[in-house]
This record gives C-alpha cells, structure tokens and sequence, in this order.
C-alpha cells in the first residue's frame, strides 16, 4: 500500500471503532434499562452478559445499512445482482431473517446460535470485533456490579441519533443512580 493508502486505512479504523463502538454501547445500554425486569435478571444472573450483549447488538445494531458493488453476477433469491451494481444491507433485516434465526422478532438473551451481522461479514467481517465485544462485556457486567439501582429516568426521553444511513445511536439516554 501507498503511504496515503495506510493513512486512510488508518484513520477510517480509527473513526469506525470509536463510532461503532459509542454507538453500540448506547444501543446496548437502553435495550438493557427500557426492556422491564431484564436488569434486574441480569444482576442475579450476571453469566448471562455475554449472550445478551450478542443479542443486543443482533437486535439493535450500530451499523444499520452496507453498501457493497457485486465483483460478479450473481442470484439473491428472485433478485438478479449484475456485476457491478451496487447492493444495499440492511442490518436490522438480515438480523430479523427467520430463516437464520428462531423467532427474529423477538429478544431472546438465551440466544446461543447468533450468527449476527453486527461485525459484519466475510472479508468486511470487523477488525475490531474481539476488542469491541470484550468492551461491551466488562463495561456492562461493571454497570450492573456498581449501579445496581440504576433505572430510565421516567421524567425524560431518551433520544436516538439517526446521524447518518449508516450508524444509529443514542444522543442521551437520561437515567436515575
């Protein structure tokens, strides 16, 4: 690679592991404090943090769209894919799909088959994927450990952070200690 090749490399992974990481921690957080008793479970339960923390993201995923140009022809279901034409993910779709997940509608933090897209897939599969579920399950099994009273602030909403196509987030999410 060029010099200007790795310094874009480079900052693009910067920029995509803090973003994707905020974001999936707020995502997380709410799903884990608006979801009624699921704390609580938790706290007696803290073992289960690491398949909830996967569910959570299957759920409500930081990155909500990819954009990928097809290299070859190629056949999704009844769609023709040309080489060259570029295909449109959904995140929050494929996470849903009922052919990969028993009832995709539905949170289930006993999930143990979750072949979610959060991290992406193949050769886009997430450098920092490791990194960022191991974040995500310290982070959160302290949460419950050190806040144990911790509770949505029923007075004020939280408020989503549809910022751009690509990421979803949270701007606040007010709580009471």
């Amino acid at each position: 690679l060029s010099d200007e090749e790795i310094i874009s490399q480079e900052v693009m992974m910067l920029v995509a592991g803090k973003v994707t990481t905020t974001d999936q921690i707020c995502n997380n957080f709410y799903l884990l404090m608006s979801r009624p008793g699921l704390f609580e479970q938790i706290k007696k339960n803290p073992e289960q943090m690491t398949l909830s923390t996967e569910e959570f993201k299957r759920f409500d995923p930081a990155v909500t769209s990819l954009f990928r140009v097809a290299t070859e022809d190629a056949q999704l279901g009844a769609q023709p894919i040309k080489t060259g034409d570029t295909v449109f993910i959904a995140t929050h779709a494929i996470n849903r799909d009922a052919e990969m997940f028993e009832e995709p509608l539905t949170m289930n933090i006993q999930r143990t088959s979750n072949k979610h897209f959060a991290y992406g897939h193949g050769a886009h599969y997430c450098l920092g994927a490791r990194l960022g579920r191991l974040q995500m399950e310290i982070l959160f099994n302290h949460i419950v450990k050190e806040f144990p009273t911790m509770k949505l602030d029923p007075s004020r909403s939280a408020e989503r952070d549809h910022y751009s196509l690509a990421f979803s987030g949270f701007k606040t999410i007010p709580v009471i200690i």
